[in-house]
Order: structure tokens, then C-alpha cells, then sequence
């Protein structure tokens, strides 16, 4: 079985630093202002130059999404956003709109375009479109079913395609949803989605005025207009034969810790297939496991397999009923042990976990320091710490504790 490149969001730096070290193949983060993500904390120039840097180290890639339908009111801000990272040394650039096609082709000669799945590329034809227009690779609309995504890379050999793997997925069309410009006023189409799809609802029959009627929902959207969570992890071995370059993790609004589950988890899946599919079938479930212990409104294999259950109201848990919390990202070693940077609130007498990209290990803190330098039973959220831990740890591993479950 080829290899085929995992790529994982990158809203922040932390959260591409965490990626890569979780073992992304490739990341991608937005161009302020001129992305489909525009609520995400974001990246600087110079984060993303660091970003570029690491990655270039490492072997691995950072594409920069610049994926909006601009106005001609755009334009002039557009040009010189682009201008100002040109210095950076991006690998691609992911465009919906023709015209950004040309512009990046303008100043960023001999810079990958990658065309965004807001293009709704779903055919071999529109593909073959697009790869004249110079497009590197076509990341595909999410309405495609394995099947077909099979026939179009037997269909474009010579061309690159990408394919979503996990997370949210929006109820419209390959995105392109007015929903938020209606009620809310902002344009999801210009990177400032407001998630109307997952607010609370009530109708009314044209002849009852007055009588309002609840849509049915779950515990925390409507079941009618919101997707259920996409996971391509059942079907993986079927999906890589089936030929993309790429798969993609959504998320850059999501968490850090989001994100290094995610990549870790598709990582460890995608190395077994390759290089010890025998392995396979033993850690599936525990795979499966580990991303239902993230929040999550249910999964689904959705356009993937045909699936019906896209609306279904379903969250899904480990088997094991744990659940658990991020306390901490871990950085370098000093003199007084191991720096953490708190997430969330913790007590080193807790069952905590080290979460690696090699896996999970049981951790014991035998001591914390705080930032006053006392010695301490409890971290606290937003703080950074020092602690001991008994087993080593690496900059950039997660400190989590278990919640629940079988003591």
C-alpha cells in the first residue's frame, strides 16, 4: 500500500507545532483575513515563518489556505496579504476563486495552488479542468462517495487529489452556506460562519400564528440542520486503495488537543496499513476508542459510504465510559524538571496519562512546582508549571487525566 500524506490544521502555531510532532505530513493554516476560518486565533507572519521553518526541518510541508469568493472591495487587501508572505516560502496555497488562482500565480511564482473543496470539484472532468489552469492538486468535494473518488484518480492519474477524513462538516453544499449571512449577518462564503446550523429553533404552521412548535434536536444542536461528525477511520483501508495524495483532518478552530488526538490516531492508522497491516484489525477498535473520548455530536462515514445517519443524533462514547481532560502541554527540561503549560486544572494524585505520539503511558508527577515556586498539589488553568514526572517525557507531549470508567 503507497503512502499517502496526512495533513492536519494548523489555526495556531501551538496547534502546527503539535501536529507535526504528532506526526503530520503536512499542515495548513489560513492567510489572516482571507480565509474560510476567520474566527480561529490565527497566525502571524512571523509564526507562520517559524512554522514554515520547523516544518522544512522535519521534511514535512505548510500550505496556506486564501480560500474565500473575494469582491472587488477584497481585492486590494488580498494582493497585499499575499505579497507580505511571499517571503515565507509556503508550499501551497489553497484558492476557491479563479481569480485568487491567477493572483497567487502572479506573485507567488512557482508556488503549489491547491483548489479548496469550496470548488466542488466532483467530476474527472472538472478536474482535468482545473489541472490546466495550473492547480497542483483538487482537494474533493465531501459529497463523493469512495466509489467515485476511485474513478477519479484512475481518471487524473498524473493529478494530486485530497480528501477529508475527520471532522465537522457543514450541512450545505461543499459549504457554500447562506444560512449565517441570513440570520446573522455574516458570510460563511467569506470566512465568517456564525454556525447558525447549531442553533436552537422553533416553527410555526402558516395558520396557527402563535403556536410554536420545537424543531427536534439534541442535547447541544439541531439535529435537522446540523451534520453529525465525519470519521473516515472505519473505512480507511478501503479509502487509501481507492488513490488520493492527501487526506485532511478539519479543525483549526479546534482544540490543540483536538488536534494532536486526531493527527496521532490517523498516523498510527495510516503506518499500520502501510507497513504492518496485520496489526490492523487488534488496534481499530482502540483507535476508534480514542477519538470517541473527544467531543463529538456522533460520527458518521457520511457521503463516504452513502451513510443515512448524518442527522442522527448519536454521541458517541468509548465502551469503557471514559472520558477524558487535557491538563497540559509539556515543554523543555530545566533545572527545576519539566516545564507545563496548565490547560485545565488538575491534582498530581489524579490518574493521569502522558499522551504521545508513540502512544499512552501512565505518568505519576512526584513533584510541582508553581510560577512562585512553591511546591504545590494542584495546577491550575492558564498557569505555567515545573514538575517531575517518572517516566520521560518530550517537549510537545500532552499531560491528560482520566475521567470515569472502571477505577
Amino acid at each position: 500500500m503507497s503512502a499517502v500524506e496526512l495533513l492536519s490544521p494548523a489555526g495556531t502555531l501551538a496547534k502546527g507545532l503539535t501536529a507535526l510532532h504528532f506526526g503530520a505530513d503536512a499542515v495548513y493554516c489560513g492567510l489572516p483575513g482571507f480565509n474560510l476560518r476567520r474566527q480561529a486565533e490565527g497566525v502571524s507572519v512571523a509564526e507562520l515563518t517559524h512554522l514554515v521553518d520547523t516544518a522544512h526541518v522535519r521534511g514535512r510541508k505548510v500550505y496556506l489556505a486564501a480560500n474565500i469568493f473575494p469582491t472587488d472591495d477584497d481585492w486590494h487587501a488580498l494582493r497585499l496579504g499575499l505579497k507580505e508572505i511571499g517571503h515565507v516560502g509556503v508550499d501551497a496555497v489553497i484558492v476557491s476563486d479563479p481569480g485568487v488562482l491567477d493572483l497567487v500565480g502572479e506573485l507567488l511564482p512557482g508556488t503549489d495552488i491547491h483548489l479548496s473543496t469550496q470548488a466542488n470539484t466532483l467530476s474527472s472532468a472538472a478536474a482535468a479542468f482545473w489541472f490546466r489552469q495550473g492547480v497542483r492538486r483538487i482537494i474533493l468535494a465531501r459529497e463523493l462517495s469512495i466509489a467515485q473518488i476511485r474513478r477519479l484518480c484512475r481518471a487524473v492519474p498524473d493529478g494530486e487529489l485530497e480528501v477529508f477524513i475527520h471532522g465537522a462538516q457543514c450541512m450545505a453544499y461543499s459549504g457554500r452556506c447562506f444560512l449565517s449571512t441570513y440570520l446573522a449577518g455574516r458570510d460563511a462564503n467569506q470566512g465568517e460562519c456564525a454556525h447558525s446550523c447549531r442553533w436552537r429553533y422553533r416553527v410555526t404552521e402558516e395558520s396557527r400564528q402563535g403556536e410554536w412548535y420545537e424543531v427536534d434536536e439534541g442535547p447541544d444542536y439541531t439535529r435537522i440542520f446540523s451534520s453529525r461528525d465525519l470519521w473516515a477511520l472505519p473505512v480507511l483501508p478501503e479509502l487509501v486503495t481507492a488513490g488520493p495524495r492527501a487526506l485532511k483532518i478539519e479543525g483549526r478552530m479546534k482544540s490543540v488537543y483536538y488536534t494532536a488526538v486526531t493527527t496521532a490516531v490517523y498516523r498510527q492508522a495510516l503506518d499500520s496499513l502501510q507497513h504492518a497491516p496485520r496489526t490492523w484489525p487488534v488496534m481499530k477498535s482502540k483507535w476508534e476508542e480514542e477519538l470517541c473520548r473527544l467531543p463529538n455530536r456522533g460520527y458518521t462515514t457520511g457521503f463516504l459510504t452513502g451513510a443515512t445517519d448524518l442527522t442522527e443524533i448519536a454521541n458517541m462514547l468509548p465502551p469503557d465510559g471514559e472520558s477524558a481532560v487535557f491538563c497540559g502541554l509539556f515543554g523543555e527540561r530545566q533545572a527545576d524538571g519539566v516545564e507545563l503549560h496548565v490547560k485545565n486544572t488538575f491534582d498530581r494524585r489524579e490518574r493521569l496519562e502522558v499522551f504521545r505520539p508513540d502512544g499512552l503511558r501512565t505518568v505519576r508527577l512526584e513533584t510541582i512546582r508553581n510560577h512562585r515556586g512553591e511546591w504545590t498539589e494542584k495546577a491550575h488553568s492558564g498557569l505555567t508549571v515545573w514538575v517531575r514526572p517518572d517516566i520521560p517525557v518530550a517537549s510537545g507531549d500532552l499531560l491528560r487525566r482520566t475521567v470515569g470508567g472502571k477505577k
